[in-house]
């Protein structure tokens, strides 16, 4: 994640709980793992001739990017954090 996203981002996607950050339109792959004091989400940047397949199963998220060929080029699985449900209200 670029500093200035981080400073202005990090603190409030850190304190919602997400699992991960899925961004498009770069010129290549790129990842961030999880750092303590940075950021407590993995951050996946992909190419913009990629397609993102995710899917969340239980306790777990799958994460394939797919080049325009039709290729995997990329896959993980990452743990999801399983926090307290919150209200609405």
């Amino acid at each position: 994640m670029p500093r200035s996203s981080r400073r202005l981002w990090g603190p409030i996607l850190n304190e919602s709980g997400i699992d991960a950050v899925l961004a498009g339109h770069y010129h290549r792959l790129f990842r961030v793992e999880p750092a303590a004091g940075r950021n407590d989400f993995s951050v996946l940047g992909f190419p913009q001739e990629a397609v993102v397949k995710a899917a969340v199963r239980d306790a777990q998220i799958d994460i394939q990017v797919v080049n325009s060929k039709g290729d995997t080029v990329y896959s993980r699985v990452l743990a999801a954090r399983l926090p307290a449900r919150r209200s609405l209200e």
